[in-house]
C-alpha cells in the first residue's frame, strides 16, 4: 500500500476542497482498512457540500430578487451563478493498482465511476448537481451515505445482558444453575476497537444429598451442605476488524474460591486471494464452566479439602469455505486442563461439516448440512471427589448430526432458529476416587466404574433482536441441549445502546450477545 498512500496524500493536497475527490480517496482508504482516515475525509467532504449548498441557495435567492428589479440588466444571471462546474474526476497515475471489478461494485451509491471522467469543459446542470439539491430531494449525497455506513460500523456501544442456564444433573455435584449479568462498553480507537467487560456471576449446584456424600470431597460421612459461589469477572479486549485480529485479557470471576488469569488471541482472515476461503487460529486460556467445582472450586467442610478452578489452555485451527451456495469447514484443537489440587488432563478434538443454502435471499436464509466430530481426554475427570475436575471428560466421544438453520429479517426485527439431530457415542474408562492423592486413594481403595453409551442427541436454539429505535436494540435467545442422560436449558436478554444512529438493515443472521463465560 506504500505507493497508494503516497498517491493519496498527493491527491488530498491538490484537491483538498473537492468533495468528490475526498470521497474517492476515502473509498480507497476504506478498502485498505484505514477507516479512521476514511471517516475524517468523508466528514470534510460532507461539510464542504453543506457549505456549497447553502452558498448556492443564497446566490439563487439574490439572483431572484435582482430579476424582479425593473432597473436591473436583463439576462439569465441565475443560470450563470448556479452552473457550478463539476470537479474533474481524479485517477491515480503511474503504477497505482487498478481497481478490481469487486472494488468498483462497492463504490458508494450515487458516486460517478472513477473511470468515467466528464468531457473537458462540460459542467453539471442544476438538476444533476448534488450540491444544489432541491427541497424534495431526500437522497443523501454519496459522501453522506458513505459516512453514514462507516459511522454505523464504527459506532461505539454499551450492552447490558442477563443470562441463565441450568441442567438436570445430580444435586450438589454436576447440577448447575448459572446467572450472569454481563456488561460491555465497546468503543472505536482509530482503526481498532477497545472493550471493557464486567460480568457478575452466581453459581448454585444445590445441596449434596446424604446418599452422595461419599462421592464428594474427602468422601467422609456427614452432610456436605450446599454448593454455591459468586464473583465478578473483569476483562479488557482489543480488536482490529479489518485484519480479523482479536485479543482479550482478564480474570475468572473474582470472589470465587479460585480466580485466575484468562484470555486469548485469535485471527480470522481470507486465505490467499479467495474471499470465500478463510482460515482461523486461536490460542486461549479459558475457564471450564461445567460445574461449581470446575468453574469456581469447591471446599468440603467435613474434611477441609479444597480443589477445582480448572482452565483449558491451548489452541485451535480452522479452515472454512462459503460461496453462498455451499459451505464447509474443518477444525482441530488441543488443550491442557489444569486446576488447583486437580489431576492434569489433555483434550484433543477434530471436526468437519458441510452445508447447503436451500434459500439465500436478501432477507431470509435456510441452510441444512451434515457435521461430524470426535473428542478424547487423556483421563476421566468427570467426578467430584478430591483431585477430580468435575467436568465431562470421556476417553472417546463421537457425534454425527444434521444441522438446520433458518434466519429472516424485517425492517426492525431479525431472528434465527437452529436445530440439530444426531447420534452420539462416548466411552469412559473410569477413575480412582482420589487420582491426585495416593494416601487418600490407598485408604479408600475405590474406583469409579467405566461406561459406554450410544444414544440420540439433539439441540434447539432461537435468537432474535428488535430495533426499538435508531440507537436502542433489545435481544433475546433460548436454547435446549439434550443427550441420553443430560439436558440443559438456557436463556438470555440484553439491551444494546449504539452511540450512532443505525439506519441500515438488520443483521442477517443475527448474532446474539453472549456472556464471556458462555459455552
Amino acid at each position: 500500500y506504500a505507493f497508494a498512500e503516497k498517491a493519496l496524500g498527493q491527491l488530498r493536497t491538490l484537491e483538498r476542497n473537492d468533495p468528490q475527490t475526498l470521497t474517492e480517496a476515502a473509498r480507497i482508504y476504506q478498502s485498505m482498512g484505514q477507516t479512521a482516515a476514511a471517516t475524517e475525509l468523508l466528514r470534510k467532504a460532507v461539510a464542504i457540500e453543506q457549505n456549497e449548498k447553502q452558498r448556492a441557495l443564497a446566490q439563487a435567492g439574490t439572483s431572484t430578487h435582482a430579476a424582479a428589479n425593473p432597473f436591473a440588466a436583463s439576462g439569465s444571471r441565475l443560470a450563470a451563478v448556479s452552473a457550478i462546474p463539476a470537479p474533474a474526476q481524479m485517477t491515480l497515475g503511474g503504477g497505482a493498482p487498478a481497481e478490481t471489478g469487486a472494488l468498483r461494485d462497492t463504490a458508494y451509491p450515487g458516486q460517478v465511476a472513477a473511470q468515467q471522467p466528464l468531457p473537458a469543459g462540460q459542467t453539471q446542470s442544476v438538476r444533476d448537481n448534488p450540491f444544489l439539491a432541491t427541497a424534495d430531494r431526500d437522497q443523501a449525497s454519496s459522501a453522506q451515505q458513505a459516512l453514514n455506513r462507516i459511522l454505523e460500523r464504527r459506532s461505539g456501544f454499551v450492552t447490558q445482558g442477563l443470562t441463565v442456564r441450568s441442567n438436570n444433573s445430580e444435586s450438589g455435584l454436576s447440577k448447575l444453575t448459572v446467572v450472569e449479568a454481563p456488561l460491555e462498553i465497546n468503543v472505536p480507537a482509530g482503526d481498532n476497537r477497545i472493550a471493557v467487560r464486567v460480568t457478575p456471576v452466581s453459581l448454585n449446584a444445590g445441596s449434596v444429598k446424604s446418599g452422595s456424600g461419599s462421592r464428594f470431597g474427602g468422601g467422609t460421612n456427614g452432610a456436605a451442605g450446599s454448593q454455591n459461589d459468586k464473583g465478578v469477572g473483569l476483562a479488557v479486549a482489543f480488536e482490529r476488524p479489518e485484519e480479523g485480529l482479536k485479543a482479550d485479557i482478564g480474570t475468572t470471576p473474582m470472589g470465587f474460591k479460585y480466580s485466575t488469569v484468562a484470555g486469548g488471541a485469535s485471527v480470522d482472515r481470507p486465505l490467499g486471494d479467495n474471499p470465500d476461503l478463510r482460515y482461523g487460529l486461536n490460542v486461549s486460556r479459558r475457564p471450564v464452566t461445567d460445574s461449581v467445582t470446575s468453574f469456581a472450586g469447591s471446599t468440603d467442610a467435613r474434611s477441609g479439602l479444597s480443589w477445582g478452578g480448572v482452565t483449558a489452555n491451548g489452541g485451535r485451527g480452522q479452515i472454512s469455505y462459503d460461496d453462498q451456495t455451499i459451505g464447509g469447514y474443518g477444525y482441530g484443537s488441543w488443550h491442557k486442563l489444569v486446576g488447583t489440587n486437580v489431576k492434569s488432563n489433555t483434550r484433543g478434538e477434530v471436526g468437519a461439516g458441510v452445508y447447503w443454502y436451500l434459500r439465500n435471499a436478501e432477507d431470509s436464509k435456510l441452510t441444512a448440512g451434515l457435521s461430524v466430530m470426535g473428542m478424547s481426554y487423556a483421563n476421566d475427570q468427570s467426578y467430584f471427589t478430591y483431585g477430580h475436575g468435575g467436568y465431562f471428560s470421556p476417553q472417546s466421544f463421537f457425534a454425527i448430526g444434521v444441522p438446520v438453520m433458518w434466519s429472516q429479517r424485517t425492517e426492525r426485527f431479525s431472528y434465527q432458529i437452529k436445530s440439530s439431530v444426531g447420534v452420539q457415542h462416548f466411552k469412559q474408562d473410569g477413575a480412582e476416587f482420589f487420582p491426585d492423592d495416593s494416601n487418600l486413594q490407598a485408604a479408600s481403595g475405590q474406583r469409579y466404574a467405566g461406561q459406554s453409551k450410544t444414544g440420540l442427541g439433539y439441540n434447539l436454539s432461537a435468537a432474535g433482536e428488535y430495533k426499538l429505535n435508531s440507537r436502542l436494540f433489545l435481544g433475546a435467545n433460548l436454547c435446549l441441549d439434550n443427550a441420553r442422560d443430560y439436558r440443559q436449558f438456557g436463556g438470555a436478554l440484553y439491551l444494546r445502546y449504539m452511540f450512532e444512529d443505525m439506519t441500515g438493515p438488520m443483521e442477517l443472521p443475527v448474532s446474539p450477545y453472549r456472556s464471556p463465560y458462555s459455552n
